[in-house]
């Protein structure tokens, strides 16, 4: 097998995104989210985690940033880089809630492990392989 083989990916994935299967929903909905690569060809990723971190380069240097500012930054990055759309997709009393960069990183902060999940798949290579790849966690 070839490097190109085992490493390579489609540009086009990576910057219009995959769409990642979460959940099913109990009455048989899936869960979906539309995601970018974290890195390689998606350069909206990486303009995003530049904007995010603008304003805290100073602490990011010095290496004085806090755990809770540094995770915020990220998710920053991640929702304005990374998630570009869901589907069914409900808040905890089973309304739907409507795909914004508000309500993503409302929803992200209220549930951290789909955000560790999320950015967990936007880094896999393999998902933005030449074939791409629906997951399912199982959930």
């Amino acid at each position: 097998m070839s490097l190109y083989t085992t490493y390579g990916s489609n540009p086009d994935f990576e910057n219009d995104g995959v769409w990642y299967k979460a959940t099913t929903t109990e009455d048989g909905r899936e869960v979906k989210f539309l995601l970018a690569r974290m890195g390689g060809a998606n350069k909206r990723y990486e303009i995003a985690a530049e904007n995010a971190a603008k304003p805290f380069r100073r602490s990011i240097r010095k290496d004085t940033i806090r755990s809770e500012k540094a995770r915020e930054i990220n998710m920053s990055a991640f929702v304005n880089g990374c998630l570009l759309d869901w589907q069914n997709v409900d808040d905890e009393n089973g309304e739907p809630i409507e795909f914004n960069k508000v309500n993503a990183s409302a929803l992200l902060k209220k549930l951290p492990d789909l955000y560790e999940d999320l950015v967990d798949i936007a880094t896999s290579r393999e998902v933005y392989a030449e074939e791409g790849v629906e997951e399912d966690s199982g959930n």
